[in-house]
């Protein structure tokens, strides 16, 4: 999941240099890893639900990215908003799964 942090910080600094298609290609990325560790992992209910919302927030992303014309300064600063806070979901959740690893729980 460090990658997947590292990918969200890389949206934001595809959105500063205006390479959106490569944004949408990371928020494409980050789309099926979550969905991977969704359906890889038997996750807690709060990590369930921490996915849940970076799924949403990356969703919202891409159909803001994909919509023709280059976002506005308005959607770029929404746009960085929501990889923090992806960026900040996925390094909550590897804090979890290395704690669980360590603690010898198979769930995650």
């Amino acid at each position: 999941m460090n990658s997947a942090a590292r990918m969200a910080g890389e949206i934001v600094m595809c959105l500063r240099t205006e390479r959106s298609e490569m944004a949408l290609f990371r928020i494409g990325d980050l789309m099926n890893h979550n969905g991977y560790l969704s359906s890889r992992y038997r996750l807690p209910k709060k990590s369930q639900d921490n996915l849940s919302r970076a799924q949403g927030q990356l969703q919202s992303m891409h159909e803001l990215l994909s919509a023709a014309g280059d976002p506005s300064p308005e959607d770029k600063v929404r746009l960085a908003t929501s990889c923090q806070k992806v960026s900040e979901i996925f390094s909550v959740e590897q804090g979890a799964a290395t704690r669980a690893a360590e603690a010898g729980d198979e769930q995650w």
